[in-house]
C-alpha cells in the first residue's frame, strides 16, 4: 500500500501553498481582478498609509510591531534570516522580503473565512498582534504554513505584472515610500537623528546592526509597510479611530 504524501509534512505544506496560490490566482490574475487590485492603493490611500505608518501612534515606521504582532515579527525575520544565508546578497533578500510580504498582505483579507467581510486597518492589527503559531511541532516546515519564504510570492507578483504593467508604477512607488520610512522618524526620537544619520545607509541594505556580530542582520523594520499595501490592494479599508480616512485636509498656514 503506498504511503499518501499529502500527509507527510512537505506534502501538507505544498497543499497549503497550492490552496494559497490558486485563490490569488483566482482572485487576481485575471483582468476584473488586477483592475481591483490597482485600483484600492491609490494616491489618496497611500498618502494615509504613509501617515499612519510613520507617525507615533500608529506603527512608528514599523518599529512598534515588534512587540504589538511580536510572533508575525519573528517570522518575518525568520524569513529574512534564511534569505541573508541563502543569497549573501543585501540587495535580493530586500527584494524577496518586500515581495513577500506584500503578497502576505494581499492574502490576509482573502483567506479569512469571513472574506466577504470588509476588513478595515484596525481588524488587520487586532490579526496581527492575535497571531500565533498553534500546534506546531518543531519541524521547519511548519514554521510558514502558507510557505511565503519559498519562491512562489515572486513568481506570482511577475506573472500580475504580466498581466498589468503599469502595476510596477505602483510597486516602484510603494518601494519609495518604504525608502522614506527608513529614514529618521524625528517626531520619534530627535535625539537621536545624528547617530541614526551614521547608520542610514548600512540599515538600508543590510537592516538594523545585530547584537551579536556573528549574527545576520534584523530586517528593515520599515518593510512592514509592504504587508500593510498588500493588505490595502486585497480589500482592507484605510483609517482607525487614530488616524481617519480620508485624511483631514492640513491647517492654512499663517501668513
Amino acid at each position: 500500500m503506498h504511503s499518501n504524501d499529502s500527509n507527510s509534512p512537505s506534502g501538507r505544506e505544498s497543499l497549503v501553498n497550492n490552496q494559497v496560490l490558486s485563490t490569488l490566482e483566482a482572485r487576481f490574475a485575471n483582468q476584473d481582478g488586477i483592475g481591483l487590485l490597482m485600483e484600492r492603493p491609490h494616491p489618496e490611500a497611500l498618502q494615509w498609509l504613509n501617515h499612519h505608518f510613520g507617525c507615533s501612534k500608529g506603527c512608528r515606521s514599523g518599529r512598534a510591531l515588534g512587540l504589538r504582532a511580536p510572533i508575525f515579527d519573528a517570522r518575518i525575520d525568520l524569513w529574512w534570516r534564511q534569505w541573508i544565508s541563502e543569497t549573501q546578497c543585501p540587495r535580493e533578500s530586500r527584494t524577496r522580503l518586500g515581495t513577500a510580504l506584500f503578497v502576505t498582505g494581499l492574502s490576509i483579507p482573502v483567506l479569512q473565512p469571513s472574506e466577504n467581510e470588509e476588513w478595515t486597518i484596525q481588524e488587520l492589527e487586532d490579526y496581527l498582534s492575535a497571531y500565533n503559531h498553534m500546534g506546531f511541532h518543531g519541524r521547519n516546515g511548519e514554521m510558514d504554513p502558507e510557505g511565503f519564504s519559498s519562491p512562489w510570492p515572486v513568481k506570482f507578483l511577475q506573472d500580475l505584472i504580466q498581466v498589468c504593467p503599469s502595476l510596477r508604477l505602483t510597486l516602484h512607488s510603494l518601494r519609495r515610500l518604504v525608502e522614506k520610512a527608513e529614514e529618521f522618524d524625528f517626531e520619534i526620537a530627535p535625539e537621536d537623528s545624528l547617530s541614526a544619520m551614521k547608520t542610514l545607509m548600512v540599515n538600508r541594505m543590510m537592516g538594523p546592526e545585530p547584537i551579536d556580530p556573528n549574527d545576520p542582520p534584523a530586517f528593515p523594520s520599515a518593510f512592514w509597510m509592504y504587508l500593510y499595501a498588500g493588505a490595502l490592494a486585497g480589500g482592507v479599508l484605510p483609517g482607525n479611530l487614530a488616524h481617519p480616512y480620508p485624511l483631514p485636509d492640513a491647517e492654512p498656514e499663517e501668513e
